[in-house]
């Protein structure tokens, strides 16, 4: 038995080592998780780093810096993708997973250098090939410079670990051999990412976890310098450049004396990324006590790589690099450090047996990261609509001036582009983007763009802006400043609405001081007719409104509903029937006890709670009647008509009025008026 492994550990060891078995099940559980993410469209956030082979661009990039980052490296992989696949993004995205798949290779060799156990070592590799926290990495091109960074690092590691060997036991011509592959690998590393300058502080601690030494301290303190010298040499060199070609990288070191206990707990946040699940980081400290050397490093390499990204808020892409620290020291606490802790109760007979419960154990977290793996990579690619919208639009704008405008007409509600800078930080301030009704309240100084929602893309329209520049010159420029009309709490009484077709109550406030204003409407609807809910009398231009918002507690309804926005129209109670939107009923599911990034996996009880007094937010799309809306008539009612059967409740229904939006990204497209 190997380093005290059962028989069948041994054996499953063997097998699982086998390249003919190890190689095609990383390869086939990589597929099947990231498989999800294979789809061809662009990024703009990359389409700076997606360019041919320029030496000379390479160099200026490298000096300048892009957006004040200096990664030669990982720009030169960019170049080979772009001389592999030119814009075919699903070629860069098998890229990263072939360059995943051989960090997962590197994983195994390094944690078999480590800790000289077949099992240890499988079992690091196929943790992390699956551990749920890497599917940014492969779903955003961008993080090619995340996945490449490892894979130098590690291979830096490597590479040291024979040069240490080279230098106890070898040939001078080995040292050196040795010694310019590290350098090398170390070079190619701080030119990946900036997170690199935390790798020869790891070597240091590799070099004092993996070698004895003479037991006086200042010995073995001299001899780690001496070997780590070079290196350590490397990095000051690349400080130093750094600090002289961008000055505001000085700045983040005053992080450190400015609010150490703000870094301390946004450690604790990226350490909450990458622990899977939860709550093993109780484990993790348990074992502390029984740890040998190498799992001390494991810690090491966990802790330091999360030093650079600390002044950021946390990202999945940044918990890639520590990630492999993290899952050798998981891998070493189930297999060894488990039977380390049966061994101090041996007069239990059952400790026999829990000493081979961690290898399990650790097989078990391998194939049960595997649906959490790819549920996060589906919740990832769910961005795909956005990038898509983004990328028609960006192949009509361009690179947009400053003070672009894009007009929309018919988002699809499911789009939320609030946070554009996530999707495409070099356009963020350049542009803005207005509803469509906006176009008669403008200057028009500025470069203005149409466009149209189609499928998951954005066609210009030039039609739609001929319609508008006709308008504008028949009504003139318009002013804002018209109210937004509010029926519900600090506003009109609801009571001023009128119902037909469905019995209507008014639910008071539970507060005292607000008895009797009528806070809520009550309808119970059924099958057998639609239920409408008119207005007060309006008397205003169809220009003034841009959009209707009804709150609804969707907790109350059983089922799906469907809501008609009705306009009755000056002179002569003319209607115009807006398309039906649908109202669905709260869900409320049951979500794993976790935490990521992700908005889908949500921490602590696993029974999602709604509060029954909270309301949610219902548009109803004014949209989709462009040959209408711009003919300035008069409003007298409008009205809403609910279809199906249950229980509704409005809590406020408001009308708001053209406003002025001027963001730096994209509003949230549910509601642009056309």
């Amino acid at each position: 038995m190997e380093n005290g492994l059962t028989h069948w550990e041994s054996k499953t060891a063997e097998f699982l080592s086998r390249w003919y078995v190890f190689i095609p099940l990383t390869v086939l559980v990589s597929l099947l998780i990231y498989g999800v993410s294979l789809d061809d469209f662009p990024i703009p956030e990359t389409f700076a780093h997606m360019l041919p082979f320029s030496l000379a661009a390479l160099i200026d990039q490298t000096w300048n810096g892009l957006w004040n980052f200096c990664r030669p490296t990982a720009m030169v992989i960019f170049r080979i993708g772009y001389a592999l696949f030119e814009s075919n993004y699903v070629g860069y995205r098998f890229m990263l997973i072939f360059i995943h798949l051989i960090n997962v290779f590197l994983v195994f060799s390094l944690a078999k250098v480590l800790f000289r156990n077949r099992f240890v070592s499988v079992a690091s590799a196929l943790i992390f090939a699956t551990h749920p926290i890497h599917s940014e990495c492969i779903c955003l091109i961008v993080s090619l410079f995340d996945v490449s960074c490892l894979t130098f690092y590690l291979a830096s590691l490597l590479a040291f670990s024979r040069y240490l060997d080279a230098r106890q036991r070898g040939t001078p011509a080995q040292i050196r051999k040795w010694l310019i592959f590290t350098g090398v690998f170390v070079v190619l590393c701080l030119g990946s990412k900036e997170v690199g300058v935390t790798l020869p502080f790891v070597m240091i601690a590799f070099d004092a976890c993996t070698r004895v030494r003479s037991t006086r301290l200042k010995d073995s303190v001299i001899a780690i310098a001496k070997n780590a010298s070079p290196f350590l040499l490397i990095l000051a060199v690349y400080i130093v450049f750094r600090i002289a070609r961008y000055e505001q990288n000085v700045s983040y070191m005053r992080l450190f004396l400015d609010d150490p206990l703000g870094l301390f707990a946004k450690m604790g946040q990226y350490l909450r990324l990458a622990f899977f699940p939860n709550q093993i980081w109780v484990l993790l400290l348990a074992m502390i006590p029984f740890a040998r050397r190498q799992y001390i490093f494991a810690l090491v390499f966990l802790l330091l790589p999360f030093l650079p990204p600390l002044q950021i808020e946390p990202q999945e892409r940044f918990v890639y690099v520590p990630s492999a620290g993290y899952t050798m020291a998981v891998a070493w606490c189930l297999v060894i450090g488990v039977r380390k802790l049966a061994g101090k109760f041996t007069r239990f007979h059952w400790t026999k047996r829990l000493a081979s419960i961690g290898s399990a154990a650790a097989i078990l977290l391998f194939i049960g990261q595997i649906p959490f793996a790819y549920m996060n990579t589906r919740t990832w690619s769910e961005s795909i609509p956005i990038r898509k919208a983004l990328s028609s639009i960006w192949g009509v704008v361009g690179t947009p001036k400053p003070g672009t405008v894009l007009y929309f007409a018919n988002i699809d509600p499911q789009f939320n582009l609030s946070r554009i800078s996530e999707y495409d930080s070099t356009s963020a301030g350049k542009f803005r983007c207005e509803k469509l009704i906006n176009y008669l309240y403008e200057d028009h100084a500025a470069p203005e763009f149409f466009f149209k929602m189609v499928g998951f893309g954005a066609q210009q329209d030039n039609e739609l802006s001929l319609q508008c520049k006709q308008l504008a010159a028949r009504f003139g420029k318009l002013s804002y400043g018209q109210k937004s009309l509010f029926w519900g709490p600090g506003g009109f009484p609801l009571s001023q609405w009128k119902c037909s077709g469905a019995e209507l109550s008014m639910i008071d406030s539970s507060d005292e001081a607000n008895k009797g204003l009528n806070t809520a409407i009550n309808m119970r609807i059924t099958e057998s007719e639609a239920a409408v809910l008119t207005s007060p009398l309006l008397n205003t231009s169809t220009l003034g409104i841009a959009n209707v918002v009804i709150s609804i507690d969707r907790t109350q309804l059983s089922r799906s509903i469907d809501c008609q926005l009705v306009w009755i129209l000056l002179p002569e109670d003319e209607t115009r029937d807006n398309p039906r939107s649908e109202i669905r009923p709260r869900e409320v599911r049951k979500e794993p006890a976790m935490q990521l990034t992700s908005s889908r996996w949500l921490e602590g009880d696993p029974s999602t709670h709604v509060d029954a007094g909270s309301f949610d937010l219902v548009n109803i799309d004014l949209g989709s009647r462009p040959e209408w809306v711009f003919e300035k008539r008069m409003v007298k009612h409008i009205a809403l008509r609910f279809y199906g059967s249950g229980n509704i409740v409005i809590s406020s229904i408001k009308l708001e009025s053209p406003s002025r939006t001027r963001l730096a990204g994209l509003m949230s497209m549910v509601q642009f008026h056309e």
